[in-house]
């Protein structure tokens, strides 16, 4: 019987086992040559070589070309390999596109107020391969997130416009409305009211804490007309101020949709002040990838236009009662 000598620490390259594999599908070495594209003597040649790297006779030549024990063995395990290299490339592939992998979507909860729960469902329809994680942070926990490469997609209110680090996309910008007691003096008006018209109101606020990004905007609207509010209390949770202002507690501000919400018997009357708050789509400049990519480019072609009145939301579906069952609408 033919006998071959090993070449010890060596090991057998890919093109080995295709080569392998085609032989003995083929069981002729001119038509296996041909099948992987080269000539019958490098072909041979390379048979030969794989046999040494494993020092084992894998191929019979007479009376028929056929396999050995060790050549069956050796071909049934590159045809393992070969396949798992084969999905594995595919699957790199398809997480290069976006198509498979983890999407890392941290939010926070007003931002179910925006076209996210849609933009959400979309993307699981289209990539199904993709496994989206929500994470519920606060817009500077998100922010924190995105720069060390946790997060790969946050929906963050008031993001910094000029970090260099950060990909900005608005989703929504909003105005903000006065959330007054049914019995107040500006709960029946129909136009908007300006914000010192509330200067003598005691007022129920977020908690920096609990929402720092939307306590520092409705502080700057408070700069800006001129007056420092008398704040009786600051809640951490939007069902306690709606029950404190509808107990006629005091008066709070708040982004015009969370009148989406329909929480207590309260009035919502717009704010005439201009300034706005937004809710944007925030992606690392360093660790974003195709998944992110995928869906920012979803949640834009939801929202061509993010200036959004608030009466022309709507008020009832999926979204105002799954916020109505969380409250806690940390921004």
């Amino acid at each position: 019987m033919r006998t071959v000598e090993s070449a010890p620490g060596r090991l057998p390259e890919l093109r080995h086992l295709r080569y392998l594999l085609a032989l003995a599908e083929e069981r002729h070495f001119g038509r296996a040559a041909a099948r992987v594209g080269i000539a019958q003597p490098p072909f041979s040649q390379q048979i030969q070589q794989l046999e040494q790297i494993v020092g084992e006779v894998l191929v019979r030549r007479r009376p028929a070309i056929e396999l050995t024990p060790a050549g069956a063995h050796l071909a049934a395990t590159a045809r393992l390999m070969v396949d798992q290299l084969t999905r594995g490339v595919e699957s790199t592939q398809s997480i290069g596109r976006g198509e498979q992998g983890a999407l890392r979507l941290g939010f926070a909860a007003s931002a179910f107020l925006t076209q996210l729960p849609a933009a959400v469902r979309l993307f699981r329809e289209t990539y199904p391969g993709v496994d989206v994680q929500l994470r519920h942070l606060s817009s500077e926990a998100q922010l924190q997130a995105l720069k060390s490469g946790t997060l790969d997609v946050g929906v963050t209110r008031d993001p910094p416009a000029d970090d260099p680090d950060l990909i900005v996309d608005p989703m929504l910008s909003e105005g903000f409305v006065a959330v007054l007691p049914p019995d107040h003096r500006l709960a029946s008006s129909w136009m908007p009211i300006a914000l010192s018209q509330l200067a003598d109101d005691p007022f129920v606020l977020f908690s920096g804490t609990t929402a720092p990004a939307l306590h520092r905007r409705v502080h700057q609207l408070f700069e800006n007309a001129a007056f420092t509010p008398g704040v009786i209390l600051e809640a951490q949770e939007w069902i306690s101020i709606v029950g404190l202002v509808e107990a006629g507690v005091g008066v709070s501000i708040a982004p015009d949709t969370f009148r989406r919400l329909k929480l207590g018997n309260v009035k919502y009357v717009q704010v005439s002040h201009g300034l706005r708050t937004t809710t944007a789509l925030c992606r690392s400049r360093t660790y974003g990838g195709p998944a992110a990519e995928a869906f920012v480019t979803i949640s834009r072609g939801l929202s061509q236009t993010i200036e959004t009145p608030a009466n022309d939301l709507p008020q009832e579906g999926w979204v105002a009662r799954q916020c109505e069952l969380s409250y806690e609408l940390s921004t």
